[in-house]
């Protein structure tokens, strides 16, 4: 499982694309699913089956895996029940399993439900290695910031406005990975769902047209 996570993770942000001289091809719209990949009932119902959905992005973070216990032989032990459990609900439906790894959370939780360690503020990292850089390197407010990969290029926030003005931008732009929250695919999806009366349809159109579904 090791090697094949290696070759799996791979870092996401919301929407992230290198334009310029970026030939035309089939463009992906994956669902971004929470901390640990984990796939919600609605996610199921509306998004699993959903042929414009082409996968998921799933936040892994280290301490979902790594459990800071080595064996008799002194080989590091680690548990992959969960992200492969997560994987295959993906895998099963046809549909693509992308991993962001994060060794930093993105909030100040100090109740882990993982192998991170409590009352650190920052459950994304293993026990081991907090127990390593002692309590004096514990916080509970984690400055973050964005950086590209490459240049030039495109980076946009999903929450920034609607679908229907998102989406023909990006296309039009060359991006060829977009992610979105689930909250923007149940919208579309889901008649459950608030907004759904007012933005589904065009929401649902919008996303149709980008990989013609």
């Amino acid at each position: 499982m090791t090697r094949r996570v290696l070759e799996l993770f791979k870092v996401a942000a919301f929407l992230l694309a290198c334009v310029g001289g970026v030939s035309a091809q089939t463009i992906e719209l994956n669902v971004l699913l929470g901390m640990s990949g984990y796939t919600p009932p609605a996610v199921t119902q509306y998004l699993l089956h959903n042929p414009t959905v082409t996968g998921a992005t799933m936040w892994i973070s280290w301490a979902d895996f790594d459990t800071g216990r080595a064996d008799g032989s002194g080989n590091e032990i680690y548990d992959w029940s969960t992200l492969d459990a997560n994987i295959t609900v993906w895998k099963n439906a046809g549909k693509k399993a992308n991993l962001a790894l994060w060794a930093v959370s993105d909030n100040a939780s100090n109740t882990c439900h993982n192998y991170g360690l409590n009352n650190t503020g920052n459950c994304a990292l293993p026990a081991s290695i907090w127990r390593k850089l002692t309590s004096a390197n514990y916080t509970t407010s984690v400055p973050h910031s964005l950086q590209a990969f490459c240049r030039p290029a495109v980076i946009i926030s999903v929450r920034q406005g609607s679908l229907t003005v998102i989406l023909p931008w990006a296309t039009s732009h060359g991006v060829t990975n977009i992610e979105l929250y689930s909250a923007d695919w149940l919208t579309a999806f889901d008649p459950s769902y608030p907004g759904y009366a007012q933005y589904g349809a065009a929401y649902r159109a919008a996303l149709k047209k980008v990989n013609g579904t």
